[in-house]
């Protein structure tokens, strides 16, 4: 981005070129309308500052010509670049603006992405809040589904609240299926260090510090020292003052704030440090330990598995598209730990065997009561629900529509307050100030709603969040769900049912035990769930990527099998020799193929993402070219000064300010200031009071 001087230079030169082609001078321009009205005895070009006729006997009492006369007398031109005003207003209400840009959270992996994050701040507001505001609220509501949830124990149950939270920033999947990631990590005590782990790493903090502080305080400071002044001397340059700029520009002090108090977790680098520290400590039930693999329990690099680009991209601002598929995420992860918790609550050990173990002076549950096989840790954790089924995540539509009017209040506050201020400047009502700024609260707006729009049908669209689409050379069949089988003292199976049968000749019945002590069972008429890699299901992975996320190579004399087991025996006393079986069944499993009313709506998704992003772009450029025209007397001509966009051909330019006229000013200005800084006073308070309940990480264990 460029600095504020080369910005401020930049601006100077588009306004200077044209100011000295047609300067004009106003003042003159009444004295000349004046005296030919005296000459010819008509006063039907004059008007005093209400609009009303001046009589022939008071011509040079009036304060206001028509349009017409102001067209044929002055001409079409614009007052004369006054460069002292003009660095004195640029610096004074502009400027500390722009430098607190830098203050807002950027941390994405490529420089352009913090660019267009900037851009899309500055040019919709609207969704600079919104993405804001839902990011509060999703770390309040995540907080809410696991507040009676305490298990293992609430230190960790914490813990994995403020994790969960924290990834608010990244394309956030979590893969419940049988290969048992994810299940592992809510119930195998050895995995807590995990959720610790990542928390630790995550506990960095975009938040309050000198720098930080000392813009807000500049942009506060200047903003109530100009103020004042401006209030203190309202006839002086009273079209060229910046009291509509500074109120239209006042969101940004609230976003900013409410950015620091959030701290968001938004450093690309950082996030995938503290993702890959946590996976050096991660167990799977019964599974050889690789550490080139990555936990597929939960991915935060989702590659192609992702509704669109900007979920990828690590800037808040962008959450606005990640929280349909966090909030999906955040609400899976906790119906497994919500299992899991309402079976310790009954006093159920993970591996079905009598004997609960307790912890003397706690509520905190043994990790003896915690260990189990892999086909054990999945029906512990087994939500009631098919984890396929869901899309929407409950309270979300509510979430994004209190999300929407918070932060259009904030949007429509500080627009209309600047709307206020030019509106009552004379002349009076709407004219080309006020439209300006109408104009880019309007498209602030539209770009927001085209953007949240393009995210829901993005979400709509996506086939399957847990698997790859089948024209995908790494993708395998839909992971199945896991469900106990209703005859308990069966031979554990594990296979997953095809839509055709197998040839007979080539169907098998019967399980056979390997050499390392693990069932592998082949079903007639049924495919058996062994070729592919788990991590290959879990992962939607580019061709680039198949071979670091490859499966461990199988020792010589092995097989594929027995290297990953799936169901392996355990003949500890503690264990039934026989676990309860498990059935893999892929009913209501989403497809993977995309429909024709999906690919519709991902395409129209597309197509609203990039309108949006480019409306809010232009949007950008044209606050500041506003700012910059008010400053530069680029709307001190005819036109604009005589309102003629509310008045039509009875407009007239006022051109003597009278005392009523800097009444009528000041108020606006003071009605401005109040509405805008109660707008974002109410806003950072909100955000204060909302951020108690916010999740934070244990210090201690309870």
């Amino acid at each position: 981005m460029l600095p504020p001087r080369s910005i401020a230079y930049s601006i100077f030169l588009i306004s200077y070129f044209p100011v000295y082609s047609g300067a004009v001078n106003f003042t003159q321009c009444l004295s000349e309308v004046q005296t030919l009205a005296n000459q010819t005895s008509n006063s039907s070009d004059l008007r005093f500052d209400n609009g009303s006729l001046v009589p022939v006997d008071s011509i040079f009492n009036a304060t206001a010509i028509t349009i017409d006369a102001c067209y044929s007398q002055c001409g079409t031109g614009q007052e004369p670049f006054d460069w002292a005003v003009f660095s004195q207003d640029f610096a004074a209400w502009l400027l500390p603006y722009l430098a607190l840009i830098s203050q807002l959270p950027f941390g994405a992996r490529y420089q352009v992405d913090n660019l267009m994050s900037a851009l899309l701040t500055v040019g919709s507001p609207t969704l600079a809040g919104y993405s804001l505001f839902l990011t509060l609220l999703n770390a309040r509501w995540i907080n809410q589904q696991f507040d009676s949830i305490d298990f293992p124990r609430r230190k960790l149950r914490k813990t994995v609240v403020d994790v969960l939270s924290s990834l608010q920033q990244v394309p956030l999947r979590v893969h419940p299926g049988e290969a048992a990631f994810l299940e592992s990590l809510v119930v195998l005590p050895q995995n807590d260090n995990w959720w610790t782990t990542l928390s630790d790493s995550l506990n960095y903090t975009h938040s309050w510090s000198i720098s930080s502080a000392t813009a807000i305080a500049w942009v506060v400071i200047a903003y109530l020292l100009t103020v004042t002044d401006s209030l203190s001397n309202v006839a002086d340059h009273i079209n060229s003052n910046g009291q509509g700029t500074g109120s239209a520009w006042l969101w940004l002090l609230p976003i900013v704030v409410g950015w620091l108090v959030l701290a968001p977790k938004c450093a690309y680098g950082r996030v995938q440090h503290a993702f890959e520290q946590a996976n050096q400590h991660i167990v799977v039930a019964n599974a050889e330990r690789n550490a080139l693999k990555p936990n597929s329990g939960i991915t935060i690099d989702a590659f192609h598995n992702i509704s669109s680009p900007d979920e990828a991209r690590t800037p808040p601002i962008y959450n606005y598209s990640r929280a349909l598929s966090w909030s999906r995420s955040a609400y899976i992860t906790s119906l497994l730990y919500r299992s899991a918790w309402r079976k310790a609550q009954s006093q159920i050990r993970v591996d079905g065997s009598a004997g609960w173990q307790t912890v003397p002076n706690s509520r905190a549950i043994h990790e003896t009561n915690r260990q189990g096989n892999r086909a054990q840790v999945i029906a512990y954790c087994q939500p009631e629900c098919n984890s396929e089924d869901i899309r929407w995540a409950p309270g979300i539509f509510s979430r994004m529509v209190l999300a929407s009017l918070v932060t259009l209040a904030l949007q429509w506050g500080t627009t209309g307050a600047a709307v206020l201020a030019v509106w009552y400047t004379p002349t009076t009502r709407l004219g080309c100030r006020s439209l300006a700024y109408i104009i880019y609260g309007a498209a602030s707006t539209i770009s927001w709603f085209l953007l949240v729009l393009s995210s829901l049908l993005a979400h709509y669209a996506m086939p399957s969040f847990e698997t790859a689409t089948s024209d995908d050379p790494t993708s395998t069949a839909p992971i199945p769900q896991l469900t106990p089988s209703p005859h308990p003292n069966d031979t554990p199976i594990l296979f997953a049912t095809s839509s055709s049968s197998a040839p007979a000749d080539t169907a098998q019945t019967g399980a056979t035990q390997s050499t390392s002590g693990n069932i592998i069972i082949s079903v007639q008429g049924a495919t058996p769930v062994a070729t592919p890699s788990p991590l290959a299901r879990f992962m939607n992975l580019g061709p680039e990527l198949a071979q670091q996320y490859s499966p461990v190579s199988p020792a010589p004399g092995t097989s594929q099998q027995e290297s990953m087991p799936l169901l392996p025996l355990n003949n500890s006393p503690n264990t039934p020799s026989t676990p309860p079986a498990l059935q893999a069944h892929t009913g209501n499993v989403s497809s993977a193929t995309p429909t024709a009313t999906m690919q519709f709506a991902m395409a129209l998704s597309n197509y609203l993402r990039w309108a949006g992003k480019t409306l809010a772009a232009l949007n950008a450029a044209f606050i500041v070219t506003i700012s910059v025209f008010q400053y530069a007397n680029f709307y001190d001509r005819c036109y604009c000064n005589s309102s003629v966009l509310s008045r039509g051909s009875q407009a007239y330019d006022i051109v003597v300010i009278l005392y009523s006229d800097v009444t009528l000013a000041r108020g606006a200005w003071i009605g401005a200031l109040v509405l805008a800084s109660m707008c974002s006073l109410i806003f950072v308070g909100t955000i204060f009071l909302l951020g108690d309940s916010l999740p934070r990480s244990a210090s201690a264990s309870s």
